[in-house]
């Protein structure tokens, strides 16, 4: 046997041992891997969907602000509808009071009834979702002037009450009215947050008849406006 021959075999027998040592494995993938269950995800009930069906008719992508500016609006005009409510309450308790008593109707009492009343009927026109109040090219970019309007109707309602109330100390009344004193006070408060939100809607209009018109000029190329 050749030297060649011996180192042939030994170099044969060390391959057997580490092949025996270290066996090939094989790795099989499953031909139908389990379907991952998003833990989050959740089943849509009827309610959910018809709100997001609301949410999404109010919504319009030329408008900034996306979503969040269109719940920051529908907020607003539900506070709107809701303290309009609240102010046909709180005067039209002295109204209820005075047609008992057979005394004349006050004009302001009246005034301040019949601008709740009318601000909770626009606000609530505003919450339709069928109407493009606050579309591109919709109607809410013309008749942003209702808000404004509105708007100065309650000032009026704030300005006449408030230098009537404010001021005025209810355990100093001299005629034992303290708890009305006190009642007409707080709606002074309700009068000035309708002032409040009134004028935010006017403002929101206002910036949207105004983008509008910018995008007409520069579409057609006229001079801006």
């Amino acid at each position: 046997m050749t030297s060649s021959t011996v180192t042939e075999n030994i170099q044969l027998r060390r391959f057997t041992r580490s092949h025996k040592s270290h066996p090939q494995t094989t790795i099989t993938e499953p031909s139908n891997p389990p379907k991952s269950k998003s833990f989050f995800k959740s089943k849509q009930t009827p309610a959910r969907q018809r709100a997001m069906n609301y949410v999404s008719a109010h919504n319009t992508p030329s408008i900034p602000g996306g979503l969040p500016l269109t719940y920051t609006r529908l907020l607003l005009r539900l506070f709107q509808f809701i303290l309009g409510l609240t102010v046909c309450g709180l005067y039209g308790t002295d109204l209820d009071v005075a047609r008992q008593a057979h005394f004349p109707v006050d004009s302001h009492w009246a005034y301040a009834v019949t601008i709740g009343g009318l601000s909770a009927f626009v606000a609530l026109l505003f919450l339709i979702p069928q109407i493009p109040w606050g579309a591109e090219g919709g109607a809410g970019k013309v008749l942003f002037a209702i808000d404004g309007v509105l708007a100065l109707l309650w000032v009026v309602v704030f300005g006449m009450f408030g230098k009537m109330y404010i001021g005025e100390d209810p355990e100093d009344t001299g005629h034992g009215d303290g708890p009305g004193i006190v009642r007409m006070k707080n709606a002074v408060w309700v009068d000035l947050t309708c002032v409040v939100l009134w004028i935010a809607t006017a403002g929101w209009g206002l910036f949207l008849f105004l983008r509008g018109r910018k995008g007409r000029t520069l579409h057609t190329g006229r001079a801006e406006v």
